[in-house]
């Protein structure tokens, strides 16, 4: 599990693996050059911070929704499978603002909503397409100004057009090698 969470001055880290967590830091830092901190306990990690991403592997909730901070910004893209969840019911239920890179898609992927779907506590209604609040720009979030989540089950339309981005800047700049077809 990867936490990290940063303010204008901080960068936090949290990993279950203590020796991942303390490499992923030192080489980021190199890296990035700005300072990015391992931290012991989730709670380090996003208590406080204006934004939390997780980017895990963990079938079970990797932090408590009661840490976030008032207008907090949780994105999350880890978890892609209806049995996984990064995130808690309270992550979801706090959220005053809910946006998926696709709707269709986080309701075949992200089990992240599950116990709160099942609860009644969510329901597919509330949640935004990532398309329509990049449409509208940053009065969106100035109209939903409490806790954000953003989940991410990644789209196949999305990988494509980076690919395809990056081919022509290649070409463009005489880089890489033709495959044979």
């Amino acid at each position: 599990a990867v936490v990290t969470t940063c303010q204008l001055e901080r960068v936090n880290v949290y990993s279950r693996d203590k020796e991942r967590r303390q490499e992923f830091c030192q080489r980021m830092s190199e890296r990035l050059q700005i300072d990015i901190h391992p931290v012991e306990e989730p709670r380090l990690a996003v208590e406080d911070m204006p934004l939390v991403i997780t980017m895990t592997t963990s079938k079970t909730p990797v932090f408590s929704g009661d840490w976030l901070a008032e207008s907090s910004l949780v994105c999350a893209a880890g978890s892609n499978w209806l049995q996984k969840s990064e995130l808690d019911r309270d992550t979801i239920e706090k959220a005053e603002l809910v946006v998926c890179d696709d709707v269709a898609a986080c309701q075949q992927e992200a089990g992240d909503f599950t116990a709160s779907l099942q609860e009644g506590n969510f329901h597919w209604q509330e949640a935004h397409e990532l398309a329509t609040v990049v449409q509208q720009g940053a009065s969106w979030r100035a109209q939903h100004p409490g806790r954000a989540l953003f989940k991410s089950v990644g789209l196949a339309l999305e990988d494509v057009a980076l690919g395809a981005l990056l081919l022509e800047r290649a070409e463009k700049h005489g880089l890489g090698s033709p495959l044979p077809w």
